[in-house]
């Protein structure tokens, strides 16, 4: 059974750098075609620069500890509007030619990160209040609906797949895996049976997965290795989960681990299966390995999988990319 699910994480930023306000200024310096009126009124200055010809306007406009920038560029379709007023920021970039629209807005201690991509048909949710943290992402197109949501003692993981008609809820109250934060936090479903795993890492995390099919035992599931490597303590932490359920939640050294076993649920009292990392190699702030896991019956090996190789930090190939 194959399972898909969009990865999609956090690039989004990345369509603010490209609309510079500088450079849009510069252009506009640079073709002679802009007016520009200053006026002064105590503490407050206003910058107004129009730029017909070539459809773009930038206003600025200072008083005292507010402060107020609007970009418009017509022709590109584009649109920044930031706003900076005391302890809240507010930036949101429009870009309707590419259909992406990418809001950010802090509140002191509170952050909201919001990307649509119509074309494409992904959504991605970033709220940040705190202690509290949500990560939600929609693929229209694939139809597969993932949603993440940490807070505190809480964590909810809810996988939707509705091609294959399968539904998947995790609810870990402590007593599992605690999902920190989006830019820690990666999970992958799916890859073909008998295929090599793909890995993708965010920072010091990354995950692989694969589905594991053992006929004899009955056994079809989707197997996922999440790891985070902790250089301060030359080890790292991991989660094994099938369909969503933890197996095996572990944190060991890098120096020669052991293999790591655990019984699987449901025929747990037949079989069970280890992780197993070899080629393992660390530094202070790098680290890389591979790891495969067996299903053994009675101490016999059914059968043996390769979860794949990661790297800390990510090569390009390994590097979670939103399209």
């Amino acid at each position: 059974m194959l399972l898909n699910v969009s990865l999609i994480f956090a690039a989004a930023l990345s369509l603010v750098s490209c609309l510079s306000i500088g450079n849009m200024v510069q252009n506009a310096r640079n073709e002679g075609i802009y007016a520009m009126e200053i006026a002064e009124e105590g503490a407050g200055d206003t910058v107004k620069t129009i730029d017909k010809e070539g459809k773009q306007t930038l206003r600025v406009i200072d008083k005292g500890a507010e402060q107020t920038v609007n970009v418009i560029d017509k022709g590109a379709k584009h649109t920044v509007n930031v706003i900076d007023k005391g302890a809240e920021q507010t930036l949101s970039v429009i870009d309707k030619g590419a259909k992406h629209t990418v809001n950010v807005i802090n509140k002191g201690a509170e952050q909201t990160l919001r990307v649509i991509d119509k074309g494409a048909k992904h959504t991605l949710s970033v709220i940040d209040k705190g202690a509290d943290q949500t990560l939600s992402i929609i693929d229209k197109g694939a139809k597969h609906t993932l949603s993440v949501i940490d807070k505190d003692a809480e964590d909810t993981l809810s996988v939707i797949d509705k091609d294959a008609e399968d539904t998947l809820s995790v609810i870990d109250k402590g007593a599992t895996k605690s999902l920190k934060s989006a830019e820690d936090f990666f999970i992958m479903l799916k890859k073909e049976v008998n295929s090599n795993s793909t890995c993708a890492c965010v920072n010091y995390t990354c995950g692989c997965c694969l589905q594991v099919v053992v006929e004899k035992i009955s056994l079809n599931e989707t197997g996922c290795l999440n790891i985070s490597y902790l250089p301060d303590e030359y080890g790292f932490e991991f989660l094994f989960t099938l369909n969503g359920l933890a197996i095996i939640d572990e944190k060991i050294s890098v120096k020669n681990p052991p293999p790591v076993c655990a019984a699987i649920p449901y025929i747990h009292q037949v079989a069970s299966l280890c992780i197993r990392f070899y080629n393992l190699d660390y530094k202070a702030k790098q680290f890389s390995g591979c790891a495969d896991v067996e299903i053994e019956v009675e101490r016999v090996v059914l059968k043996k999988y390769d979860l794949g190789c990661i790297h800390i930090p990510p090569s390009r190939e390994h590097k979670l990319i939103i399209q």
